[in-house]
């Protein structure tokens, strides 16, 4: 993916962790944290961390609700203001 974004031009990506409800998503996490160390211009936002514990989701673990939405809104807005 990443080529392909840098191939489109792209200079700057904001990758967001998984909410790890599920084991195959920490896998996926793992990766996500590692990409910074391949691709310059690659910055991790961790919502797996930032909603550790929160009552931001439905009642399956993962989709969110109203306030989930806000809070990882306040989480990327920053990043995508220094972006940009």
């Amino acid at each position: 993916m990443a080529r392909a974004l840098r191939a489109a031009g792209v200079t700057t990506v904001i990758w967001v962790t998984l909410r790890e409800q599920r084991a195959a998503y920490a896998a996926s996490n793992r990766a996500i944290r590692a990409a910074p160390g391949r691709w310059a211009k690659l910055e991790v936002a961790d919502w797996n961390a930032a909603s550790r514990g929160r009552p931001w989701f439905a009642s399956d673990g993962l989709h969110l609700n109203a306030a989930g939405a806000m809070a990882l809104a306040r989480l990327l807005r920053p990043r995508v203001l220094a972006a940009t």
